[in-house]
């Protein structure tokens, strides 16, 4: 056991990952653009790395400071400055630099990276010389990894430019990548102070209004903010382009909401951890926000998303709430990516007209319902689902035309899935069942028969019945998780008597989160002993683990959203985040994506490879890649 007072391990979780540009190693010799040499004796010669110019922001105008936001999407990218009132599609200009290889005409053999390993880089060939271009933040890595706390300014950082491997050319190490303000807060307040990085460096009950756009939070690692228990621990309204960072306990469960953001629009949340509020995350009203690394636990609403559209969640961890996701009031076009909602009422629901929502890579175990999507709230999509140990695992009611895949169920005490009300829903892909003889099918949903056999014309699918997933899943752990602080073997002998306390979120991989120890151990733990549950899949299991076959070009699905317009996407796929593509987790032409071989959430961990040539047909230009290793 080992505890951590914040940060959260999201190892495995394919939905949250940046697209991995390799690091070569250094080696012991360094061939220059002119090639080594030896010496008479034969000793080789060593030509060090040419010094470069210095590291620059990419969009020098509108994107050089880091909470600076610039119209457009990554491919299409121009200097001119974000409107959050009305533009629909800006990038992040922050984590946007350049290195010039001077001298370089092609990109062949060329990488980089930071002293600090906190980019990805990327060459760009459409320029001579060509260009290294650091497409965002590593995965693990946040703006906290770029500061020097005690300095009060960023850390010097250097790159390294690499050709066919070997050390090539090197920039000046530099802190001037930023030109903004870094400026200690400890006693909270109004944070007026446009494009400054605020730092909270020590333990403070104070609440934080942030009143400007631009302004960036971040408490220091170790460090905990918890709020006055009076009001909210940050609260922001109308202001725009904001970055959060950091650990929040506001130990107050009943009252009070840890971060509280309204009409807030292109703003980050990166690396947040919110425990022990009503609320842990109150987002309302606004749009174009991300939600990156973000856990909640021991809340009433752990995320609670109300009238605000076009967001992004990915790789986000809620356990132990009443709420885990909860979209509602319109919440219309938001994509939930990577989700683990265990241990809570309801894991992820969708409530009151809440439509065209794409919800992929989710994991929701050992609640009351594990995704809930009700009250009209229709046209949404629902892709690789790992729903297990739930009193019912997939519940739609009076809701329309929802299009899901990949679901991986089992174990779940009332129903697998329920439909009640609901009409056009249609399965795509291999449906597997542990031989169901009868499903709930209430007011009119017509998926299936009465005995559980495909009947809806609009669907695309074959049933595979029946099946055991007794071996599929890592499922009950019985060794200590070296990340969670308050399992002894994989488990705790009762409910926590102070549940504000109890280390709800830490954990070795992405696919665990406590539910009730033994079986059938259905439903949300809130008494007796409790267990981590692993829904990672065992390297042994030939059931749902590589049985999607990789997709052509030809192997797409067409979604009619809301407003009757339409997406096509590729079949056994997902857009990997932040690699160039619209970022709305479905697979479209021309983008990098991950092959999803498995049904369910869990596709495997490690490095991203190629997962091979793609063959183009309705859709095209597809880049393939995969984890290299598929199972536990």
């Amino acid at each position: 056991m080992r505890n951590q007072s914040s940060g959260n391990n999201k190892a495995h979780n394919p939905y949250s990952t940046l697209l991995k540009i390799a690091t070569p190693a250094m080696l012991s010799l360094l061939v220059s653009c002119g090639g080594g040499g030896s010496s008479s004796d034969g000793t080789p010669t060593v030509t060090p790395p040419i010094t470069l110019g210095s590291v620059t922001a990419q969009l020098p105008i509108n994107g050089a400071k880091w909470n600076d936001y610039v119209q457009g999407i990554v491919t299409t990218a121009t200097d001119t400055a974000c409107v959050a009132a009305s533009d629909t599609a800006c990038i992040h200009g922050g984590e946007r630099r350049v290195v010039v290889a001077t001298g370089m005409s092609s990109c062949a053999g060329l990488t980089a990276s930071d002293d600090l390993g906190a980019f990805n880089w990327v060459c760009d060939g459409s320029t001579n010389p060509v260009q290294l271009v650091s497409t965002g933040l590593a995965p693990g890595k946040n703006l906290s990894d770029l500061i020097d706390f005690g300095a009060r300014g960023f850390l010097s950082n250097k790159v390294t430019v690499y050709h066919n491997g070997s050390a090539w050319g090197v920039t000046p190490a530099s802190t001037a990548w930023w030109a903004n303000s870094v400026i200690v807060n400890n006693n909270g307040g109004n944070l007026v102070t446009a494009s400054a990085i605020y730092l909270v460096t020590a333990d403070t009950t104070n609440h934080y209004t942030l009143d400007a756009d631009k302004v960036a939070l971040v408490i220091q690692p170790g460090v905990t903010l918890s709020g006055p228990g009076t009001d909210d621990a940050v609260y922001s309204y109308s202001t725009n382009h904001l970055w959060l960072e950091g650990n929040i306990n506001t130990s107050n469960p009943s009252s009070y909401t840890g971060v509280n953001l309204q009409y807030v629009n292109f703003s980050m949340l990166r690396n947040l951890s919110v425990q022990n509020g009503f609320t842990g995350v109150y987002l309302a009203g606004g749009s174009y926000n991300a939600l990156a690394g973000v856990t909640v636990s021991n809340s009433a609403h752990g995320i609670d998303i109300g009238a605000a559209s076009n967001n992004t969640l990915a790789g986000v961890t809620l356990i132990n709430n009443y709420f885990g996701v909860n979209l509602a009031s319109g919440s219309n076009n938001n994509i939930l990516a990577g989700i683990t909602a265990s241990n809570s009422h309801y894991g992820v629901e969708l409530f009151d007209s809440s439509n065209n929502n794409i919800l992929a890579g989710i994991t929701a175990s050992n609640n009351y319902i594990g995704v809930y999507i009700t009250s009209s709230s229709n046209n949404n999509i629902l892709a690789s689902v790992t729903a297990s140990n739930n009193n019912n695992g997939v519940s739609i009611t009076n809701s329309d035309s929802t299009k899901f895949w990949s679901l991986a169920m089992s174990n779940d005490g009332s129903q697998d899935i329920s439909l009640d009300g609901t009409t056009n829903t249609h399965f795509d892909g291999l449906y597997k069942d542990s031989g169901l003889t009868s499903c709930q099918l209430l007011n009119g949903a017509a998926e299936f028969d009465a005995n559980c056999s495909p009947v809806n014309t609009g669907s695309n699918f074959a049933r595979n019945s029946p099946i055991t997933l007794a071996n599929s899943f890592v499922g009950m752990m019985t060794g200590d998780d070296t990340q969670n602080a308050s399992d002894a073997s994989g488990a705790a002998a009762d409910y926590p008597a102070a549940p504000i306390t109890f280390d709800w979120t830490h954990f070795d991989n992405s696919y665990r989160g406590w539910g009730i120890d033994g079986s059938p151990a259905q439903g949300q733990w809130t008494t007796g002993p409790g267990r981590i549950w692993d829904w990672s899949l065992l390297a042994s299991d030939t059931v749902i683990k590589g049985v999607q076959p990789l997709p052509t070009g030809n192997d797409f699905i067409t979604h009619t959203w809301s407003d009757s317009s339409t997406v096509t996407f590729l079949r056994n796929a997902v857009e990997i985040q932040n690699s160039g593509g619209n970022n709305n987790g479905l697979c479209e032409s021309n983008e990098t994506c991950l092959y999803t071989p498995n049904i369910g959430s869990y596709q495997g961990q490690g490095n991203l490879i190629s997962a091979g040539t793609f063959t183009d047909g309705t859709l095209i230009g597809i880049t393939l890649m995969k984890y290299e290793t598929n199972g536990v």
